[in-house]
C-alpha cells in the first residue's frame, strides 16, 4: 500500500496574526504547559511577535494552540 504525502502550506504572515491576536498571556500559558524550552528567550527578543515566529517555527499553529487553552 502507498501512502499519500499531504503537504499543507501555511500562509506565515496569515498564521502569525491569528497566534497574536490569542494574546500573549495565552501563549506564554500554552508554552508553559507544553514545556516549551526557550520560548522566554523569544519573547525577551521579540515581545509577542517574536514569540509567535518562534512558536510557529516549532510547529505550532492557532489551531493547535486554541484548543489547548479550551
Amino acid at each position: 500500500a502507498i501512502q499519500e504525502e499531504v503537504t499543507t502550506i501555511v500562509d506565515k504572515e496569515k498564521e502569525a496574526k491569528l497566534l497574536i491576536d490569542l494574546g500573549i498571556r495565552n501563549l506564554r500559558l500554552f508554552c508553559k504547559q507544553r514545556k516549551i524550552v526557550g520560548y522566554s528567550t523569544a519573547y525577551k527578543r521579540g515581545r509577542i511577535k517574536g514569540l509567535a515566529e518562534f512558536l510557529l517555527s516549532r510547529g505550532y499553529f492557532h489551531s493547535d494552540i486554541a484548543i489547548a487553552l479550551k
